[in-house]
């Protein structure tokens, strides 16, 4: 796809999860207020449910964040509608202390989907990050082939301010297989991994690179390789500006409202395209 020219005085703001730090995580009250805050993209997690549906959620199972009796249990084990009254968000997230408690429900991709579109061509763009594990096929998961058509099937058809995201790279590569019109970016946490990734030919977008990986011969790397570089999850806005010193300019941050301080103070505008 047609990359955007950078701007040196312009980043990329995702907000990670929509707004992790202040409001449940993948919830629609964080996608709302994440869209009212102003950043360049919303990144989400899909995980797959029962009968091919899709999820926006971390994990294929509900865990301690959600209230009883829905603990721990694979999403493809309950109906739809189960999922679809299951409650989370009033818990108190350990790691995140000014999460405020707010009863939330999971969505079905295609109900944020809709939501989405409805804000025409001043939405955001969405960062989807695809769940996918091969040890999870036939347990969490469909095969990657099935999986790749259900996600297809339930995304419009130009995938305009659209990205797929995901560290499973067989996913991407199935995708890129079916279609020719979604952004696509790998993840990565592993230096070896990413070692080969550069040795290798490839057709992505992007590639989402843990921040604890990032030095200066990784950023020029991209660049080399014209990959837009998306680090991950930047917190600290100390760190943010050490890494923006080092060219990189699109941040995924579970606090977007205090980048948003940080690069008023800084002189910094809000790139509008996130590739």
């Amino acid at each position: 796809m047609t990359r955007t020219p950078k701007e040196p005085g312009q980043i990329c703001l995702q907000g990670h999860r929509a707004w992790r730090g202040k409001f449940p995580e993948n919830s629609k009250i964080a996608f709302e207020k994440v869209l009212e805050l102003g950043v360049t993209a919303i990144e989400l997690d899909v995980v797959p449910g029962p009968d091919n549906s899709l999820w926006v959620w971390h994990d294929p199972f509900l865990g301690e964040l959600f209230e009883n009796p829905y603990v721990s249990k694979a999403l493809n084990s309950y109906t739809q509608l189960e999922l679809e009254a299951s409650v989370f968000g009033l818990k108190a997230h350990p790691l995140f202390k000014e999460q405020q408690p707010v009863a939330s429900r999971m969505m079905r991709l295609e109900e944020l989907i809709e939501w989405w579109q409805s804000f025409g061509a001043e939405r955001p763009w969405l960062n989807i990050e695809i769940k996918s594990k091969p040890e999870w096929e036939g347990v969490f998961q469909p095969s990657v082939s099935a999986y790749a058509e259900n996600l297809l099937d339930a995304l419009p058809a130009e995938c305009g301010k659209l990205h797929l995201q995901s560290f499973d790279l067989r996913f991407l590569l199935e995708i890129e297989a079916l279609s020719a019109h979604c952004s696509l970016g790998w993840l990565v946490e592993d230096g070896e991994a990413l070692k080969h990734f550069f040795d290798q030919p490839h057709a992505f977008d992007a590639i989402g690179i843990s921040h604890e990986l990032i030095d200066i011969q990784i950023v020029d790397k991209c660049t080399e390789l014209n990959l837009e570089l998306m680090v991950w999850t930047v917190n600290d806005v100390l760190r943010a500006s050490t890494l923006h010193q080092m060219g990189v300019r699109n941040f995924i941050t579970d606090y977007p409202d205090k980048f948003k301080s940080w690069m008023t103070e800084s002189s910094i505008e809000l790139r509008s395209a996130l590739i």
